[in-house]
């Protein structure tokens, strides 16, 4: 059933990112797991993890980039990003994500997925954490 999920996920950003000149319509929204199976299947997803950096430190997904959403300068560093790239976006809860999403799909950002629940939702799910 996680598979089929799964698979109905990325079709859904592939279909929305193609049919629409319009980056908020590609935001979906997954749970930990399937955000996890989700990077083991794609290698060129990419995740941002917009926690304060003293949060990262405590434990990241592996491969995670970090931008303080909080950061006066947020916004002018997520925009040198890669906007045709695949994101996972994540906080520690599934807050301040939320608002990264939004400014992403402002700057153009065609295919974000939020992670719901954060960080804490990924460790709920004792999901492998780097250091």
């Amino acid at each position: 059933m996680g598979s089929i999920r799964l698979f109905c996920a990325v079709l859904t950003i592939q279909i929305a990112a193609a049919a629409s000149g319009f980056a908020n319509e590609a935001v979906i929204h997954l749970p930990a797991r399937d955000v996890a199976a989700l990077i083991d299947t794609d290698r060129d997803i990419r995740v941002l993890d917009v926690r304060f950096g003293f949060e990262y430190s405590k434990g990241h997904i592996e491969g995670a980039q970090r931008i303080n959403y909080l950061s006066p300068f947020f916004r002018r560093d997520v925009s040198r990003l890669d906007r045709s790239a695949r994101w996972v976006v994540h906080c520690k809860s599934g807050h301040r994500s939320i608002g990264a999403v939004r400014i992403m799909a402002d700057l153009g950002f065609i295919q974000i997925i939020h992670m719901d629940g954060g960080f804490d939702a990924w460790r709920k799910a004792d999901l492998p954490i780097a250091q």
